[in-house]
Formats: structure tokens, sequence, C-alpha cells
């Protein structure tokens, strides 16, 4: 069993949740979650050094406990280091705190912080009361994962996620199922080989869009009538999208599609005026005998 505290911080929670009396270190986990500035959770932090004067001091957060506990029964150990955590052959690379790809947010990237690949799920739930009452089959806990927390409306522990502004209620979920969805992301990544997040470095990112834009320029240079070359533009647009979502739902890369599109669309344009620019001066030539 893994307790929980909460981190002390001095400038958003200056007292922190103690965690139970008499549990060792060992055996604690931290579940600060942080926000983004449009009040959405898209990051999960893996270990984080604590204030000296924090109530909780262990460096590494609940689901990376549970996460640490669950595959030491697959003989799967764990590698820390300050920029990555790796199970077996699985690697979790901490976002920069520079540039961080295709998420550009000016957030705190302290700690060991990795991108949350939602599922687009609701976890089995037992209640309190069907435990006490013994009504729940024993069978559904072996082998899990078991979570304890709060989920009354009247506790303020909810959170949004990416499929909260989906919904057209914009519904919020409990701190437990944020939780849930961390623990789960990093057991399926290495038992399932489920794609985690990951984007590439800043030169990567001037690469594939500076390449994007050559070939399109290309492409729209070849073609001649201005429908074909509005067709081209479109197209390529298009060509770009799929292989955006193909390489995020397959491999888990999130690339830049909005700079490579427009970037696209721009060189497209600049390339029709540079070519009716040249038509013009060529039909207003005077001819030389």
């Amino acid at each position: 069993m893994v307790v929980v505290c909460k981190s002390r911080d001095s400038k958003y929670d200056p007292q922190g949740v103690k965690p139970p009396k008499d549990v060792p270190v060992e055996r604690q986990g931290f579940t600060d979650a942080i926000k983004d500035p449009d009040g959405i959770v898209r990051r999960q932090i893996l270990m984080m050094a604590q204030e000296p004067s924090s109530t909780c001091t262990t460096p590494y957060s609940l689901s990376l406990q549970l996460v640490t506990r669950y595959l030491s029964y697959e003989n799967i150990k764990p590698k820390f280091n300050e920029d990555y955590v790796q199970f077996g052959s699985k690697v979790f690379k901490r976002l920069k705190p520079s540039r961080s790809g295709a998420y550009q947010q000016r957030v705190d990237l302290g700690g060991n912080q990795i991108l949350v690949n939602y599922r687009n799920t609701d976890y089995q739930r037992v209640s309190l009361d069907d435990v006490l009452s013994n009504k729940f089959d024993r069978k559904s806990f072996k082998d899990k994962v078991v979570i304890v927390g709060v989920t009354a409306n009247t506790v303020s522990d909810t959170w949004s996620t990416p499929y909260s502004t989906a919904q057209q209620d914009y519904q919020e979920i409990s701190g437990v199922f944020i939780q849930a969805q961390m623990v789960s992301q990093v057991l399926s990544a290495v038992l399932d080989q489920r794609p985690i997040l990951w984007v590439l470095p800043y030169w990567g990112d001037i690469l594939w869009i500076c390449g994007w834009s050559l070939v399109g320029s290309l492409i729209i240079w070849w073609v001649r009538s201005l429908l074909d070359k509005r067709c081209a533009i479109f197209v390529t647009v298009v060509i770009l999208y799929g292989v955006c979502a193909i390489a995020l739902l397959k491999q888990g890369l999130w690339l830049p599609f909005i700079p490579s599109a427009f970037a696209v669309v721009a060189n497209g344009v600049v390339v029709v005026l540079i070519q009716r620019r040249q038509e013009f001066f060529t039909i207003s030539q005077p001819l030389v005998e």
C-alpha cells in the first residue's frame, strides 16, 4: 500500500498535505497535479525534489510508486535519471524547460515531467459502501492497481482534461481518475507498447517545417493553372494533416501541424505571385527588331 501526500509550495500551497503518521517515506507518493494556463492537465510529474521545509518529503509521485511496484512482479526494474525514467526498453524523457517541440506552453517544467496520453475511457468503480457491505467481486481486484479516492461533488478535487473541452457540458473529472490515467499510460506503454507522447528537438521542428515548405513550393511551381495551384496547396495541407495524425496515433510523435501548414500556404501564395509577376513582365515586354 502506498499513501499520499502533497508537496509544500511557497507560492501556491504554503501548507501542503502531510502523509499519514508512521508510514515510511518508501511507501509515500506525492499527488501534485499541474495545470496549463488554460486550466487543463496535460502533464504528470514523475519525480521532483521537495522544498526543505515540505512535510511531503518523497521525491516520487504516486503514479511512479504504483507503477514501480506493479512492474516489479514482471521483473522489470526502473532506472531513474535527471532527464528520464526507464522501465525495460521504454524510456520516458522529461519535457525540456526551454523548448518542447509542438508543446509550447509557458509553464514551469521543473522536475521530471512528461505529457499525459489520455484514454477516452471510464475506469471500473467500486463504492466504499459496496466494499464495507461485501457487495463486490473480489476477483476483479486480482493483479490490478487499486486507487482509493474521493469522487463526491462536495470535495473540490476536480480537474479539466483535453476530453473536457470536447464535451458539450464540459465535465471535469475527480483527481483519483487523473491518477488512474497517469498510472495507466505508463503501464500500457511498458507492457502493451502503447505510444507515449514525445516531440522532436527544436532543430527537428525547424527541419520539418522547412521541408514541407520546400516540397509544397516545388509542387505548386510545377503545376500551371491557378486552379491546379489552389488544389495543390489544399492537397498538400491534407496530406500533411494525415501524416501528423498517423505519427501521433501510431508513434505518439506530436508534430507541429499548424506552423507547417502555414508555411505551405504562405510559400504557395508567394510562388503564385512570383509566377504571375514573371508572366506579366513577359507579356508586357516590347519586342525589339
